[in-house]
């Protein structure tokens, strides 16, 4: 994947397009999408990093296109944290993809939240209410 990640800055140059970065969020732990190899280099042992990277370059590719292939990655991401028992950081992450859901103007449920709230009670782990 790291090679992948390294061949897009040269790719971006050859064809004179720059990388819109978007703004850090709390959803992708204020991560931004890195900007040149010295960046990548940096974080290429840190898998937790490196997918988040690659959720970063989904999102701005994916999102243009209103695809609905963007959020299973980030679903899955929020079941991994969950297992992790991250609860803050997965509910970050569903509320982020909620939101994307609602942008892009599809049907979701909320039984993803349904189920990390039952994940956080049965882990004795009390649900916030600064959270709503």
């Amino acid at each position: 994947m790291v090679r992948l990640l390294q061949l897009s800055p040269h790719t971006r140059v050859l064809l004179e397009r720059p990388n819109i970065v978007s703004p850090p969020i709390t959803a992708y732990d204020n991560q931004q999408e890195c900007q040149s190899l010295n960046e990548l280099d940096r974080i290429q042992d840190n898998e937790d990093r490196l997918y988040v990277e690659a959720l970063l370059i989904r999102e701005r590719i994916l999102l243009l296109k209103k695809s609905e292939r963007l959020f299973q990655p980030l679903l899955k991401r929020a079941m991994v944290l969950a297992e992790r028992t991250e609860f803050d950081r997965c509910l970050n992450l569903l509320f982020y993809t909620f939101y994307l859901y609602q942008q892009m103007e599809l049907r979701t449920g909320l039984h993803h939240f349904v189920w990390i709230f039952c994940r956080m009670l049965n882990a004795n782990v009390p649900i916030r209410a600064d959270h709503f």
